[in-house]
């Protein structure tokens, strides 16, 4: 879906419909008594839930994680609500924290930190990396070193596992403390992100607007492999009941030893299927460009390599972008993606060798894609009329090469003709007047013993070769979808 001339009020009206009709905690269900002193989150696998309790301290956070007979705390609200977190913890019989997670230093997240770590043993304590200024940071420091645990400060990501869950702490890229900044704390919060099957639940501390918009989005680049004469995309803007296309696809900059995705995009009467390998940069190079096979077998791979023996591949594109995802809960096929910066180029394509391009929109476009099986869910087709938004097709690649063609078609119009039956040579539409420089070269140029050709005989030779040229830019260059 296009969105023409689309300003950034309007996105994040869609963004934030989205995530508060499709849930902010992906995969998680809500169990709340209106008395309760928590409010519970639950998700996961059938043997072994994962529980997030939030607890009910006002403005403050305190949150615990349990899974798996161990437990995850992050952060401890206000001075007095560090027995709250201890009397939670206690009431279901945990005496140990595996980790503790301080996202900043703010008092109404570290304040009852100290009384935690007094009354509970514990595996490891996180901290940001930077110097806190109050006297709840000061005393949380004084209990840890009472204890003899030593905390670890992030200055670069952290992952762990949590039972069968996979914990990553994400702190901010720089502690730098922006000039005529005074506020600074909330933007240094660490970032958690806990991973348990297809449930994925984010605790973002204070941080703001700009670091929220940096951790939606992810860098996404893909290097097309066609055929010398670009036979795939021609075919797929032809609109063939069945079109294939292949790609290598990574997330971010990848090294040589990264895992890449190796795609066969296959779509046949609109409904797409993606046959996906993961496999080391190297080694996809290897066998895309060389004919190694990888050392393994799999339906999969038996399919690209038909596909392989079908196309001579050679011609290849870089193209990536900056894009948002957001999952739906409800139902986990429904996806809406937001795509900026689309960009591409030609030449040096490989992944690994940075993501620069030409801008295939301009800087104020965004590319919104929704994705779902059957019909889109009600709330999201109400949501489009009410803003306005209607479904177009739009191909990345396809107008890429559009574009490209488009380039070519300018620039042979603009060449010289050549009329072989008397040598004559003009830029194409230049006029061979009687009086004017081209009339003398026509003279010139006129064999002998040939007639010179009428007044309107060059003209009539002229509109012919404009519409065939017309007639081939349309047959080329008409408008398609992946």
């Amino acid at each position: 879906m296009r969105n023409r001339k689309y300003d950034w009020r309007r996105l994040r009206r869609i963004a934030a419909a989205v995530l508060l009709l499709a849930g902010a905690l992906s995969g998680c269900a809500a169990r709340a008594g209106a008395d309760s002193p928590w409010k519970f989150f639950t998700g996961g696998t059938d043997t072994e839930p994962l529980t997030a309790a939030f607890l009910k301290v006002g403005k403050a956070d305190a949150i615990v994680l349990v899974h798996a007979g161990e437990a995850l705390v992050i952060d401890c609200g206000e001075e007095e609500d560090g027995a709250e977190v201890v009397e939670y913890l206690k009431a279901r019989n945990i005496s140990r924290i595996s980790a503790l997670i301080i996202t900043h230093f703010d008092q109404d997240h570290v304040g009852g930190a100290d009384t935690v770590a007094e009354q509970m043993e514990i595996g490891r304590v996180l901290l940001p990396a930077y110097e806190g200024s109050g006297s709840e940071y000061a005393d949380l420091l004084s209990a840890l070193d009472a204890k003899g645990i030593e905390p670890e400060l992030l200055a670069g990501p952290l992952t762990f596992r949590f039972g069968e869950a996979e914990v990553l702490v994400s702190p901010p890229d720089s502690y730098e403390v922006p000039a005529g900044v005074t506020e600074f704390d909330n933007n240094f919060s660490l970032i958690t992100t806990v991973t348990h099957g297809k449930m994925r639940l984010v605790f973002a501390g204070d941080i703001e607007k700009q670091r929220i918009r940096a951790y939606l989005e992810t860098g996404a680049a893909q290097k097309y492999y066609d055929t010398p004469d670009s036979l795939l995309i021609r075919r797929s803007l032809d609109k063939p009941l069945y079109k294939e296309k292949l790609r290598l696809r990574s997330y971010g900059i990848p090294s040589m030893d990264t895992t890449v995705y190796l795609e066969i995009k296959k779509k046949y009467e609109g409904i797409v299927n993606k046959r996906r390998i993961a496999l080391p940069l190297r080694e996809a190079y290897a066998y895309l460009e060389r004919g190694i096979r990888p050392e393994r077998d799999s339906q999969i791979l038996r399919e690209m390599d038909a596909f392989l023996a079908r196309y001579p591949l050679e011609r290849g594109l870089y193209l990536a972008y900056d894009r948002i995802a957001l999952f739906g809960t409800e139902d986990p096929e429904f996806r809406v993606t937001f795509d900026t910066r689309i960009r591409s180029r030609r030449s040096d394509i490989g992944l690994e060798a940075g993501d620069r391009g030409t801008l295939l929109l301009p800087e104020d476009m965004v590319l919104m894609e929704s994705k779902f099986l059957g019909a889109a869910p009600l709330w999201f087709a109400e949501l489009l009329a009410d803003l306005r938004i209607y479904p177009a097709s739009f191909s990345k690649y396809g107008s890429v090469y559009q574009r490209e063609m488009q380039t070519e078609r300018r620039k042979e119009l603009q060449r010289p003709v050549r009329r072989p039956a008397d040598g004559l040579h003009l830029p194409f539409g230049a006029r061979a007047g009687a009086d004017g420089q081209h009339g003398d070269a026509l003279r010139a140029d006129v064999p002998r013993g040939a007639a010179p050709r009428g007044p309107g005989e060059g003209a009539d030779r002229r509109a012919a070769h404009e519409k065939r040229e017309s007639d081939r830019y349309a047959r080329d260059c008409s408008p398609g979808k992946e």
